[in-house]
């Protein structure tokens, strides 16, 4: 899930990410036909699958993957489709234990949430038998302002400076639509 080493190692991205989930779903197709059971597979994929310049994205949006690491999710999402029992998940979350950078950019916006509550919102989902696809994440927010929440000593910047020291696309406003989600979790 780390977009830097899906751009430099493509093939293992699409070996993981697509492949692997083919590999899944062609077992579960298997499974329910053979043993008529109706197995419900959970995906976690990303808020990169959408273009991830102007936020709001609702489920529904035209998918536009800014990076390699989204356009494997969005493989992998048509592979899941191929189900009629699955849960597809998109999301961006992070360790609130591990935040791994001095600097986050105060103009760079997400949905993005802490693991933990993610889980607490999947098992919710489960107890309420969801099926289809729904974003998941908290109210569109800065990198600095949530991260700052966690790690005291981090400082912000521009989305240049971060920018800058990337050769690769990066999101500037990946923040979600999350009118399903509150409809149905909360």
């Amino acid at each position: 899930a780390r977009v830097r080493a899906c751009q430099s190692n493509k093939k293992k991205a699409f070996k993981i990410n697509v492949q692997g989930t083919s590999n899944i779903v062609k077992t579960i197709l298997k499974i329910n036909k053979n043993y008529k059971k109706n197995i419900k597979l959970i995906f976690i994929s990303s808020d990169a699958v959408y273009e991830s310049s102007s936020g709001g994205y609702i489920e529904t949006d035209k998918l536009l993957a800014y990076n390699f690491y989204g356009t494997t999710k969005i493989e992998g999402e048509k592979k899941v489709k191929k189900l009629k029992n699955y849960m597809i998940i998109r999301t961006r979350f992070f360790d609130k234990t591990n935040i791994r950078f001095k600097y986050y950019a105060d103009n760079i916006f997400t949905s993005s949430l802490e693991v933990e509550k993610l889980v607490k919102y999947i098992f919710k989902l489960i107890q309420k038998k969801f099926k289809g696809t729904i974003n998941i994440g908290r109210n569109k927010i800065s990198d600095f302002k949530l991260y700052k929440k966690f790690k005291k000593t981090i400082k912000s910047c521009d989305k240049s400076k971060i920018i800058k020291n990337l050769n690769l696309k990066i999101a500037t406003d990946a923040s979600l639509d999350l009118s399903k989600m509150k409809k149905i979790i909360c």
